[in-house]
């Protein structure tokens, strides 16, 4: 699931920065297909990664598109 896995790479860069010392920033987008992407989370957000994984929480998975596919939910040639 998609907020599982940021918040898992979230967690890996906050151990590897309290490591090694590096900042680290992450943007998160949306694909919405011939829409184009909408961005979720901008990678100069002021809540750094923390906020990251919160805005991803409850993120599913697109009706739409599946592994770069047309699902059967998809009706158009969008």
């Amino acid at each position: 699931e998609e907020g599982t896995a940021v918040s898992k790479l979230v967690s890996d860069a906050a151990s590897t920065s309290s490591k090694n010392g590096a900042t680290y920033k992450m943007g998160i987008a949306s694909f919405h297909g011939a829409g184009g992407f909408q961005s979720l989370y901008d990678i100069n957000d002021s809540r750094g990664l923390q906020g990251a994984s919160t805005v991803t929480t409850n993120l599913t998975p697109s009706l739409y598109w599946s592994n770069g596919c047309p699902t059967q939910a998809c009706s158009t040639t969008d």
